[in-house]
């Protein structure tokens, strides 16, 4: 159980280089004046050094202050993941055009983790983002706390479920979460998805053991917090988005999630799309998702 944003643990620590416009061609065609940088930091809560991207949008001015938005990747995926897939150029487009404000975006490795702490509490992966990755990074951009209106969360596929998990556990720290393609699950399906041979050879059905503990099953869902504390979540802001041919049963429980929050009086624009759960049917939409965190449902 985290704590909210910290100061950062006494030995989180990170040393932010900027890349040089010489090398950005190399980083996945940025535009003028775009800053992508990778680098790393260590993590008490999983024990290493753990990579990250930030991405500096086009005329970035350090004196300013801009919004945060924090990408969680899919599985299978890493932190350069929307540089890998064309993402980054999507987003200097769109803030070149003046489609989008300027923002910041942090993208953190999360692996195959779910963002969440594993029941065995072998590995702290919702540690690592709220008290590690979120402090440190704002600390070194702004040299104190980014407030909460400004700050954002997005998900892709196993990220998609991390960035609603996690906003709707620590509803102060963000304004909006958007979700693309997310297993939304019911505790049942928790269960039914770990169990799968391939999940239990890659060590994924420690994230949730076998099941049976309904309370960390509850702990950790975001439809049974939505139907336990709506009050707590009435400030935020929710936009999912799903494809017709998507993954098992995202597409349903997707629309059933939309349903519920709206039934709750929490603010949900949701979205379903042409294609498969593939980052060619995801990145025609980013903008709208981006928008909705940015500039709210107009």
């Amino acid at each position: 159980m985290t704590s909210g944003i910290q100061q950062g643990r006494s030995r989180a620590h990170t040393r932010l280089r900027l890349a040089t416009l010489a090398l950005l061609p190399l980083l996945g065609g940025c535009a003028a004046g775009t800053r992508l940088e990778l680098d790393s930091m260590y993590s008490e809560a999983l024990g290493r050094r753990m990579p990250f991207s930030l991405y500096l949008p086009p005329g970035y001015d350090p004196s300013r202050t801009y919004p945060v938005v924090y990408f969680l990747h899919g599985m299978g995926d890493d932190h350069r993941a929307l540089e890998r897939f064309g993402g980054v150029a999507v987003l200097d487009e769109l803030i070149t055009a003046g489609e989008l404000p300027a923002f910041i975006l942090v993208a953190p490795r999360g692996e195959r983790g779910f963002y969440i702490n594993y029941h065995d509490r072998t590995f702290l992966y919702e540690d690592y983002i709220i008290d590690e990755v979120i402090p440190t990074v704002e600390r070194r951009l702004k040299r104190g706390r980014i407030d909460r209106s400004q700050r954002f969360v997005l998900g892709i596929s196993m990220g998609g479920y991390g960035a609603v998990n996690l906003a709707t556990r620590h509803p102060g720290l963000f304004a909006a979460v958007a979700a693309l393609s997310a297993p939304m699950f019911s505790e049942d399906e928790i269960s039914s998805f770990m169990d799968v041979w391939w999940k239990r050879l890659l060590g994924i059905h420690r994230l949730f053991s076998d099941g049976s503990d309904r309370s960390f099953l509850r702990r950790n869902s975001p439809r049974a917090r939505v139907e336990t504390a709506t009050g707590a979540l009435r400030g935020l802001r929710v936009f999912l988005l799903n494809t017709e041919q998507d993954l098992d049963n995202v597409a349903q429980n997707n629309r059933r999630f939309a349903a519920l929050l709206e039934q709750s009086g929490i603010p949900v624009r949701h979205v379903e799309v042409a294609g498969r759960h593939k980052w060619t049917a995801w990145n025609p939409h980013l903008g709208a998702a981006l928008r909705y965190l940015l500039v709210g449902d107009e």
